[in-house]
């Protein structure tokens, strides 16, 4: 089981404990990669077109092939997982032919490819951007690069927030150097030759079994308990209403389009109600949507429709599920051996899941509950993660519909599943 670590594709380390996993016969192995303007730089007619972050992902893939029969493991059984970005990159090497073949099952936990914070279809402005905070200018790209190369790192990470501008910095976990569609290079074949949905739409990902999912409060793990709080917040979200307006839309800020969607947000979310601290559960389910459930739940339903393999959806809503709950029970290490919490039944129960999938390709865990996977005929189950756990159908499925309704009427773009 291979474990691509979350952090916004700008921070963290793959330095993890796996804790319970261990006790289930699987060979853990954790990766590091490059990070940010480092990792994500993308620069056209270089040796820099983007997504050195998820290459190193694939590197380190191509080692396990080679190595981890030396280790125990089995380069014909490798199941890669991750949460939060490292969901959103695991989901990219389902879409990438760069990985086809290093692995053979996937586990997609709170992050997807499709999450507005996780794709940018070039960072190149952003470098020039960059560069400029530092004092530098670069007639083209290739004195981009020569700059930014030659800068000190600690000056490059110092400026990174002054990077974004105008509705660039709306959304929640905004960074300016994320995984991007590349600059061709003449016989190198790219990691990402399309944009995420066009891979998705047209069916062009690698076909394994694949879990993707996420918490019921996704919302609540990206927005300041002491904000909610104060009026001076609640004033600012009332004040910029069009900040929940996606930009995968194509929408012109203040068109009069742009309007309409956010009143029919506002209307669909909070009723007749004010958008206040009274209405905050509401204000989290909307940035629960907007930052991964959408996203999570438009990849679930583009791999059942051209998925050769079986494809299994979940929410976990145990306490609070919050952001990456569920990687927290998976790698639990407390006592496990004669103990039984609710910590504890909740963390041998993803435990099973987990490895049982890594080792079959098919979720199951002791006791009388089935996963089962998604069908072509618009069957969309999903297992609520709880205790009990029980397998339902089609996830927050009012508050997709809505969104799918936005799209098919609003979509100025054909960067988005929902266009068709």
């Amino acid at each position: 089981m291979v474990h691509i670590h979350g952090g916004a594709f700008v921070g963290r380390s793959g330095n993890y404990d796996p804790g319970q996993l261990l006790n289930y016969g699987v060979v853990f192995v954790g990766l590091n990669y490059r990070l940010n303007v480092f990792g994500f730089l993308s620069v056209s007619d270089s040796d820099a077109p983007g997504n050195a972050g998820l290459k190193d992902q694939t590197l380190a893939l191509r080692w396990v092939q080679k190595n981890i029969a030396k280790f125990g493991g089995d380069p014909n059984s490798v199941t890669i997982f991750g949460e939060s970005a490292g969901g959103a990159a695991v989901h990219y090497h389902v879409l990438s032919p760069l990985s086809r073949g290093l692995f053979h099952r996937a586990i997609s936990e709170s992050g997807s490819a499709l999450n507005p914070w996780a794709y940018h279809k070039n960072t190149e402005e952003r470098a020039y951007r960059l560069i400029s905070k530092i004092r530098q200018h670069a007639n083209n790209s290739a004195d981009l690069l020569k700059i930014l190369r030659a800068a000190e790192p600690a000056d490059l990470l110092k400026n990174l927030g002054r990077v974004l501008v105008g509705s660039e910095r709306w959304p929640l976990l905004a960074n300016p150097f994320i995984p991007s569609l590349e600059f061709p290079r003449k016989g190198v074949q790219p990691f990402l030759p399309h944009e995420p949905a066009y891979i998705e739409q047209h069916g062009l990902f690698n076909k394994v079994p694949y879990i993707t999912g996420a918490a019921g409060r996704e919302g609540v793990s990206f927005i300041a308990a002491s904000k909610l709080t104060e009026d001076s917040y609640w004033q600012s979200v009332n004040h910029n209403l069009e900040h929940v307006v996606p930009a995968d839309l194509g929408l012109e800020t203040g068109s009069q389009l742009s309007k309409e969607v956010a009143q029919k947000v506002k209307n669909f979310y909070f009723g007749s109600k004010n958008i206040s601290y009274e209405t905050r559960e509401q204000w989290i389910a909307l940035q629960t949507d907007l930052l991964i459930a959408l996203g999570v739940v438009n990849a679930f339903h583009a791999q059942v429709r051209h998925s050769t393999s079986h494809t299994y959806n979940y929410q976990i809503t145990y306490g609070s599920a919050k952001h990456c709950m569920e990687f927290q029970f998976l790698v639990y290490n407390g006592k496990i051996k004669g103990e039984s919490s609710d910590t504890v039944k909740l963390a041998k129960f993803l435990g099973q899941m987990w490895t049982n999938f890594a080792k079959t390709g098919v979720p199951s865990a002791e006791g009388d509950v089935v996963w089962k996977p998604a069908t072509q005929n618009g069957s969309y189950p999903y297992m609520d993660i709880n205790l009990p756990s029980a397998l339902k159908y089609n996830v927050d499925k009012d508050r997709m519909d809505f969104w799918e309704k936005i799209y098919k009427e609003y979509n100025k773009t054909n960067s988005t599943l929902l266009a068709n």
